[in-house]
């Protein structure tokens, strides 16, 4: 559903999503529903659940001609990954962590 007085008009632009938990699936299911025709959402692994409009693509954001190939030819792209489960604060997940977490 699109909770808004009056929906913006599409763009026509080529969108990435890089991370569909909470916030990225929202954010790719949202400019489906405004009527974007090229939105990806990419992450490690797979969503639980798929809206309409959306093409998704598994790939790491720690490798890097993973994250060049889901991008190339994007106009615009959102990064809302990270590792925040208190779990993986633990000392021996310090690199992975570091790795997706730090730019």
């Amino acid at each position: 559903e699109y909770r808004v007085a009056r929906k913006p008009p599409a763009t026509g632009k080529r969108y990435v999503v890089v991370g569909t938990g909470s916030v990225g699936m929202r954010m790719a299911e949202v400019l489906a529903l405004r009527g974007e025709a090229h939105v990806i959402g990419f992450d490690i692994a797979a969503p639980r659940r798929r809206p309409p409009g959306v093409k998704f693509v598994r790939g790491d954001v720690t490798n890097y001609a993973s994250i060049l190939d889901a991008v190339r030819g994007a106009d615009v792209v959102f990064a809302t990954f990270a590792l925040i489960r208190p779990h993986e604060r633990l000392s021996f997940l310090y690199g992975p962590s570091h790795a997706v977490n730090v730019v």
